[in-house]
């Protein structure tokens, strides 16, 4: 069941990524997408890490219309569009979605966000930004840009501090099975 709700909100998140790329090339030189006046980008551009090392972006809102909005929920999204990793989001960051106030026209907020890579790869990190009403009635939906995210996946010799222990207990057993065997040979 956990596998399928994953493959599910992985369709989903491919289809709101194509769905982005889509916006924010009809109509607009810029990388942002603009659904209904309201802009939004994420920041950096690239980003590249490492296994377990925090990394920050923002995401920036401007409404750009001559209305204000309504209450929007921001949510960030972290996909493998190659389809070789499976990504869960929860393990990157364990905050994936924000509500904001209403933005005014001209207005344009902030928000940051710190992700923690569990795997290395390639990545693509993006912003989903919906109407507080969409799940009630038809809402915008604004999708930011796409971001590469390039995670180094760092080896290490004594992972999680066990090499003592995996080298110590078999090294133990066996002084106690020589020491065993040697003391009934000479009885």
């Amino acid at each position: 069941m956990r596998y399928a709700a994953k493959r599910y909100a992985s369709i989903i998140a491919i289809i709101a990524l194509a769905l982005g790329v889509w916006l924010s090339t009809v109509g607009s030189a810029s990388a942002d997408s603009d659904a209904g006046g309201l802009v939004v980008s994420v920041t950096p551009e690239r980003l590249s890490t490492s296994v377990g090392q925090p990394a920050a972006i923002t995401i920036a809102l401007a409404n750009e219309s001559s209305e204000p909005t309504t209450e929007v929920a921001v949510h960030i999204d972290i996909t493998d569009p190659r389809g070789t990793n499976s990504v869960d989001p929860e393990d990157w960051t364990p905050e994936l979605t924000l509500s904001r106030e209403a933005l005014l026209p001209g207005e344009r907020v902030t928000e940051s966000w710190t992700v923690t890579p569990i795997q290395g790869g390639d990545f693509v990190l993006y912003a989903v930004v919906l109407d507080a009403n969409a799940g009630v009635e038809p809402g915008t939906l604004s999708v930011s840009n796409g971001v590469p995210v390039h995670v180094e996946e760092r080896r290490s010799f004594n992972p999680q501090g066990v090499l003592p222990l995996s080298v110590a207990m078999p090294t133990l057993l066996g002084v106690a099975l020589v020491w065993r065997f040697r003391r009934v040979r000479l009885k």
